[in-house]
């Protein structure tokens, strides 16, 4: 695993988290939105496994624990740790708090008990092994023809001059969420002139072999992905996946050479708007942003798509209770949306509790993983889902 300073050591293994498992305090904050932060009692609680399997085990104080006992050797690799394990979302909410206020890093000792389990021999999930030998045959988390991936655009557009900007359009959008590709894509050629190129063998970003603890597999495609774009000479690449986004802007922490700036379609698009190069126009409507975890907590950029939205005129835009680093995720991270179909429906659900709370018709988030496990109850619930790609482009003035 990727070297990390936790005071006071520096940790490359499971063992090196030891002493992290004794400093949990019991606080509850991973467990719970900080008292000044809770705006309704309804959605003061963060962790989803905690909240759905209401065991101390699936929280991250008892992680702590568990993870404590494995590296004791009075833990065996049994089928209810991995349950424990991989009913995790990595949504990171219980790290937002714990690493204010007990300087402990529970995210990285669950990653690291999942590298673990992968090392020695733990059995993974059928989902998880069927994601991963589906990724290892064709490169893809859906397991489609690689060779497929730009099916989506014209065969008379997919051949792109060599350009400083590279679109990496990711494995959901390119198969199953291609609105979104063709959204970001019709946007930012056509509408704001931007001249952008593919790769020519786009793989995986390798975030879910990362999730599921299988880390020399990802190393393998992420290295494959950064000489790439090396080799390609773009300077900047532009991603519409949280995740993807996250993990090439992760790159030098596992040691791989990133010359050139990762870059979220929000920032872009939010950037383009305040140099007047684009304007948004919408008829009335009540809308509210879903923060994808990984664009989010993991990454920090919560006010580019609300400057975004802001911008838009006829759109009203109203916070959900947990917003920003106290968000509900959306339940498709970390493996769970592939092992796990009824629970991360729950967590999914759980979400529409809040949109329904705050009586948004309008769902915007900015993530083809979200918008894919939150779209399936949208409908039920009344309520449009449009990631922030798809919304810009149907709404876009170019100036």
């Amino acid at each position: 695993m990727p070297e990390e300073f936790c005071y006071p050591f520096t940790r490359k293994s499971l063992g090196d988290y030891y002493e992290m498992t004794w400093r949990c305090a019991k606080c509850g904050y991973c467990r719970n939105v900080l008292p000044s932060d809770t705006e309704h009692e309804r959605f003061g609680r963060q962790c989803p496994p905690g909240e759905r399997f209401r065991y101390e085990s699936y929280y991250a104080s008892g992680r702590s624990e568990v993870a404590r006992r494995v590296m004791e050797g009075t833990q065996s690799l049994t089928d209810r740790l991995r349950h424990i394990l991989y009913t995790c979302t990595t949504c990171g909410a219980c790290e937002e708090w714990c690493g204010a206020t007990q300087w402990r890093q529970p995210l990285k000792l669950e990653m690291a008990m999942r590298n673990h389990f992968v090392s020695q021999g733990g059995t993974l999930l059928p989902g998880h092994e069927k994601l991963r030998d589906g990724i290892k045959k064709n490169h893809n988390r859906l397991n489609r023809n690689n060779a497929d991936r730009l099916g989506w655009l014209p065969e008379t557009e997919q051949k792109q001059q060599p350009s400083d900007t590279l679109f990496f359009v990711g494995c959901r959008s390119s198969f199953n969420r291609t609105e979104i590709a063709w959204s970001a894509y019709e946007l930012l050629v056509k509408k704001l002139g931007e001249k952008i190129s593919f790769l020519a063998d786009e793989r995986c970003c390798g975030r879910p072999l990362l999730d599921m603890g299988d880390e020399g597999a990802a190393l393998e495609l992420m290295r494959h992905n950064a000489r790439q774009i090396r080799e390609s000479g773009a300077k900047k690449v532009i991603f519409t996946c949280a995740e993807c986004f996250s993990t090439f802007s992760n790159l030098e922490t596992f040691g791989i050479a990133a010359d050139f700036e990762p870059v979220h379609i929000s920032r872009y698009l939010s950037e383009r708007i305040q140099e007047g190069e684009l304007s948004l126009e919408a008829k009335k409507v009540l809308a509210t942003f879903h923060d994808p975890c990984y664009l989010g907590r993991h990454q920090g950029e919560y006010e580019a798509p609300r400057r975004v939205l802001s911008a838009v005129s006829g759109l009203e835009l109203v916070e959900m209770p947990r917003n920003r680093k106290n968000a509900w995720c959306c339940g498709a991270g970390g493996g769970v949306q592939e092992a796990f179909e009824e629970y991360s429906q729950w967590i999914a659900a759980e979400r529409f509790e809040e949109i329904n709370h705050v009586k948004a018709r309008l769902l915007v988030t900015s993530c083809p993983g979200c918008k894919e496990n939150l779209w399936r109850l949208a409908k039920k619930n009344g309520v449009m889902i449009m990631d922030l790609a798809e919304l810009a482009n149907m709404l876009a003035q170019a100036e």
